[in-house]
């Protein structure tokens, strides 16, 4: 009877599926929203399982997805899962309203800031989208059956009541809540800490009381106790819904301690050293990412290889219980709560990366804070974001709602506050709008201000010199992996190396003017970017008082070098002075120079850029200077300013040698040394 009841069923939830566990989530669906509109108007009368394959060999074609998947249509329906549970496409992958929308904003390249956080516009969508987003038994997913919330809702409410979220209440206590009474409860209790720091006891004990009092592993639990200890009796009470290996692996472990645990009176310690032995094989045996934990407990050491006289009387005080049933229960309990803490880590992975789509949430120093306008929005709101009200009536309801392209006036009521209420809380929050009468201008006045400080702020405690240094000398290496694994990045290497350099670029200029408007690529909330540049642009503008300079940035070597950045730089350049009728130059950089390319840039200096347009408007010679990755690692090492930089550039720039490479390396590269 017992174990029949013990069935797994959904502890936490999650955005998406562990299937699709992205880095630069938003590029990826969004290159698959064209994708799929091209398809269908390739293909209007097929259905989608005609088509997935094809899908599939398109994401293939693009870099989105890998060739060697077994099946493809399995790959293509899990691919695109996440967009579905968006609202971003139907059940059979034809783009939804909202779909549309973000389709249009994304193929004409028309990003924007025109809505009432000044966030950009496709966020905008998507941070609507999260108000809709719900886990119930009225959402898409049977998992949810018993869960009545809305997570985003939840994260606003419960950041407005402690003012910022921690990662670990993030991770392992929010999303554990099933409805919007266990977050009011919690928060309560999360309130009576003492220190907020230090809650890890906290935490394990709720998680532990979450597992002991949840029906499905009291049943397990019984299960384990009143039948026979067997391999088919332990994967029932392991309750693990993908493999049964797991629990084969942890019932090998499970025996062995309990060996351990009869005979450790009656054995000497070579036998003890040999017991434990099979001990540490059978947990390094287990494929579970647990066993890390594990290991750390039974011996307070996840990185040892051998056994030592020493781990004796570690485990012995691990398992030193009144009783075996103690021990029973115990290791059920044990193995099950790093089983959720793992889990649960790997769902803090999913849930970030789906809500940095918003571009609401910011992730900083292991808390997790709201826009400053959002919060302002939704501060007057306050206990009604947790109104039940707001959840569907009915599975029809949830996905009208879902898929249409709404206000948040039309997605509910309750959510809504009038421009003119909203910025009254702005005037008292910020008094220097008091005489501002465009609300969109007021915004934007704080928000810049703000990011002026926060960048400058990010810059000092994650890209210091020498921090900038070592990932610099990592791209030229090719190390991208290592690169990627330094921040919680959104982009490509291209795009990463683009922005280190704008960085490098803004210390050297002592943090004049603001950043985030010199790039020519998207930042998230975070300030961090996301994949990629719009085309016919400079990468990097910075807009100075005397001379205005344009940064090209490129990985391209050798022949690729020569056919892809010789036209575009000149071209950028050339077009900005006639545009704007201001001095400027182009500094292009690159981890290795071409010989020949160094030949044709120094050349522009004495060749005229006519306006294609009006032929009798021209600019007499073209300032582009060569930088290599070797050359920046100089001017950080020498801790050179922008001022002297620039007087360096000058005197080089104006040396009567005209061989390019010639110039760059006995003129140009001898000046800054």
């Amino acid at each position: 009877m017992y174990c029949e009841k013990a069935k797994f069923q959904s502890y936490s939830w999650t955005y998406g599926t562990t299937s699709f566990r992205v880095s630069e989530l938003k590029y990826l669906i969004e290159r698959q929203l064209i994708r799929l509109k091209e398809l269908w108007s390739e293909y209007p009368n097929a259905s989608w399982q005609e088509i997935q394959n094809i899908y599939f060999d398109k994401l293939v074609e693009e870099g989105l997805a890998q060739p060697t998947a077994k099946r493809k249509d399995k790959d293509a329906r899990q691919k695109t899962s996440s967009l579905k549970d968006l609202g971003l496409i139907t059940e059979d992958r034809k783009l939804t309203e909202v779909g549309e929308k973000i389709y249009q904003i994304t193929k004409n390249n028309n990003f924007n800031f025109d809505n009432i956080f000044q966030i950009r516009n496709d966020s905008f969508i998507y941070f609507k989208q999260f108000l809709k987003i719900e886990f119930s038994k009225t959402s898409n997913s049977k998992n949810y059956y018993d869960f009545r919330m809305n997570p985003f809702l939840a994260i606003i409410y419960s950041i407005l009541k402690l003012g910022y979220l921690t990662r670990e209440e993030f991770t392992y206590l929010i999303p554990t809540c099933k409805n919007f009474d266990e977050i009011k409860k919690l928060l309560e209790r999360i309130k009576k800490l003492q220190n907020r720091k230090d809650e890890k006891r906290f935490i394990n004990k709720y998680i532990l009381n979450k597992i002991k009092n949840s029906p499905n592993y009291k049943s397990a639990l019984k299960c384990l106790l009143e039948n026979p200890l067997n391999e088919e009796n332990f994967e029932i009470a392991y309750l693990d819904r993908k493999s049964k290996k797991n629990a084969k692996f942890h019932f090998k472990l499970y025996k062995k301690i309990i060996e351990y645990y009869k005979n450790k009176y009656y054995w000497n310690e070579k036998k003890k050293l040999e017991k434990l032995k099979n001990i540490l094989i059978a947990l390094n045996s287990i494929k579970h990412k647990s066993k890390i934990y594990l290991k750390l407990y039974f011996f307070e050491n996840k990185n040892f290889k051998k056994i030592k006289k020493e781990h004796i009387e570690i485990f012995e005080r691990k398992i030193s219980l009144k009783n075996e049933i103690n021990l029973y229960k115990f290791l059920f309990y044990l193995f099950h709560f790093y089983k959720w803490i793992v889990n649960l880590e790997e769902y803090y992975d999913l849930n970030r990366r789906f809500l940095n789509l918003t571009d609401a949430l910011i992730f900083e120093d292991n808390k997790i804070y709201l826009d400053e306008m959002v919060y302002t929005y939704f501060e007057g709101i306050n206990d009604d974001l947790l109104s039940e009200s707001l959840l569907s009536s009915s599975k029809n309801d949830y996905t009208l709602k879902l898929q249409k392209n709404l206000s948040i006036k039309e997605i509910s009521e309750q959510l809504y506050i009038s421009d003119e209420e909203y910025f009254n809380n702005l005037k008292k929050k910020y008094p220097q709008i008091e005489k501002v009468h465009d609300i969109k201008k007021a915004i934007f006045d704080i928000k810049k201000e703000k990011k002026k400080e926060k960048f400058i702020h990010l810059i000092k405690n994650y890209f210091d010199n020498k921090t900038l240094k070592n990932l610099l000398e990592k791209i030229k290496g090719r190390k991208d992996k290592e690169v990627k694994n330094y921040m919680d990045w959104e982009a490509d290497i291209p795009t990463i190396f683009e922005y280190l350099i704008g960085i490098v670029w803004y210390k050297l200029n002592d943090y004049e003017g603001d950043l985030s408007e010199f790039f020519n690529l998207y930042l998230d909330a975070n300030l961090l970017p996301r994949r990629f540049a719009s085309g016919n642009k400079s990468d990097i503008v910075f807009k100075l008082s005397d001379e205005d300079v344009l940064l090209e940035v490129t990985l391209a070597s050798k022949d690729n070098q020569r056919r892809m950045e010789l036209e575009p730089v000149s071209r950028h350049l050339g077009k900005y002075i006639l545009k704007n009728n201001k001095k400027a130059y182009a500094v292009f950089i690159a981890p290795y120079l071409d010989p020949n390319v160094l030949v044709v840039f120094r050349a522009y200096k004495n060749l005229n850029y006519y306006d294609s347009n009006n032929p009798d408007r021209y600019i007499k010679g073209l300032k582009v200077i060569p930088f290599s990755i070797d050359d920046l690692l100089i001017i950080l090492n020498k801790k050179i300013d922008y001022k002297t930089l620039k007087n360096k550039i000058d005197i080089a720039f104006n040396n009567e040698e005209k061989d390019g490479y010639i110039w760059y390396k006995k003129i140009l590269k001898e000046n800054l040394k």
